[in-house]
């Protein structure tokens, strides 16, 4: 089932799967909020068609992870090539830290010149 590597050395599929699961999931929540928001603001429309969207990608959520489940167990009964072993850890103190303070935070809320 394994076609391609991303970069991170994780299968295609893998990536792709939890890449579409996690933003599924980011969906439903931000719909589940802007559907509040529209029931506060007295737009039972706009209410039910948020509600109706995340629906949908409630379950697309609960499909990637069904198919993730399923694509762990068949990964998980193959034995490990040598190229896919892990890598002995190479990190040194500099590069650790740098990996672990990216995304840094926001840049600061200045324009040339102007406060």
């Amino acid at each position: 089932m394994t076609y391609g590597k991303s970069a991170s050395g994780t299968s295609d599929e893998l990536y792709d799967l939890v890449s579409v699961l996690h933003h599924a999931l980011r969906e439903v929540r931000a719909l589940e909020r802007y559907g509040e928001d529209a029931r506060l603001g007295g737009d039972a429309e706009l209410a039910r068609f948020f509600r109706e969207i995340a629906r949908e990608d409630h379950r697309r959520a609960e499909r990637a992870s069904r198919l993730l489940g399923r694509y762990l167990a068949e990964d998980a009964g193959r034995p490990t090539a040598p190229a896919e072993r892990e890598a002995p850890d190479t990190y040194d103190d500099v590069t650790e830290a740098s990996e672990e303070s990216f995304p840094a935070s926001d840049p600061p809320g200045w324009v040339s010149g102007r406060f």
